[in-house]
This record gives structure tokens, sequence and C-alpha cells, in this order.
């Protein structure tokens, strides 16, 4: 079962708000999914959207895990985070694995502070060395592939950490985490 409302997880901002649904389709976020597909990619369509947060009531880590168990379509996606406010390890940053899209890690299925949670990674089986914590000011983004391992500090602050999702994929896949087409976006060409 996925995160939900009260375990830090608001899934289809994009949807329920035109104004998520207007920066998910902003162009300067476009033009870098670009660069990053390529030319011969026309257009893109978003798979999910949702808000991901931690409190003084939410402020568990996610265990190291990959998407992909839980999604649909091909693996070729990519999430871009956008800080709402300052991510930092102390309220739970996330945290990849460098490298990891070129590995092959042994999936568990766990149930961690009463989630259950599929497609995840055993810490023993991770080089701590490659760990890369993405510490975010107000506004900055960042992007990963869904094939990067990751995962989030614990929220030892107890205060707001937010953070929007939206994960792009080539126009030619139009799966969607839920019944029906992935919302399609436009390069500007």
């Amino acid at each position: 079962m996925p995160r939900s409302l009260h375990n830090g997880l608001f899934q289809d901002v994009a949807h329920r708000n035109s104004e998520f649904m207007s920066l998910a389709k902003d162009q300067r976020l476009i033009n870098i999914l670009s660069k990053i597909y390529g030319d011969g990619i026309k257009g893109f369509h978003m798979y999910f959207s949702s808000s991901i947060f931690k409190n003084s009531e939410v402020t568990s880590p996610t265990e190291w895990h990959l998407d992909m168990p839980y999604w649909k379509g091909t693996t070729d996606k990519t999430a871009v985070w956008i800080a709402l406010n300052k991510v930092t390890r102390e309220n739970g940053c996330l945290k990849y694995i460098a490298r990891s899209h070129n590995k092959n890690y042994v999936l568990e299925d766990s149930e961690h502070g009463g989630m259950y949670k599929k497609g995840c990674i055993n810490p023993n089986h991770i080089d701590k060395s490659d760990e890369v914590f993405v510490e975010l000011e107000v506004g900055d983004v960042s992007l990963h592939h869904r094939n990067i391992v990751h995962g989030s500090e614990e929220n030892t602050l107890k205060k707001e950490q937010n953070v929007l999702i939206f994960v792009y994929q080539p126009g030619s896949d139009t799966s969607n985490h839920r019944d029906g087409p992935g919302v399609p976006i436009l390069k500007d060409i």
C-alpha cells in the first residue's frame, strides 16, 4: 500500500490543483527533460504527481528502495523533486546510491512503520561510501531516474519538510500510475 496523507504522501497534486499542473508543464522543466531524453522525443507524459512531506507526526526514514516494482510501463521515467521549504539531513532529505542504476540488487518486501513496501534493498547490501544526500533550498530541483536506489533520512527536527514530485516519461509510454493514460506534456518546438 503506498503512503497516504497520514503517512506523508498526497497523490495526484497536479490533478487536484491547476497551479501545480501549470508547474508540471513549465517549459523550464520540459527543456531540462528534453536535454536528458534528446531531440528524438517530441513530448512527454506525466506518469505521477505527489507531495511528500514530513513533520512532527511523520518523521520516519524511508528505506532504500526502487519505485519500479510499484509502477507500470517502461523504466524510462524521471522524477523531478521540487523543494517547497529547506530540505536537510536533519529534516529527512532524499538520499541516493550513486551509480546504482547500473547495478543489480536483490529486492525484498518489507514492512516499516506499518507500511508494506516492495522493492526494498537490504541496507547491508549498500556501500555507504556511495550515499549522496540531497539537501535543497526552497525552489531547488533534483532529478533522478527511476532505477536509482533511493530513500530518505529520519526527520529528527520534527519540523515541516515538503517537496513536490512530478514523474515524467517519453510520450511513447502512455502508462499512468492509475487507470488511463498519463497527462500529455508537449515540448515547445
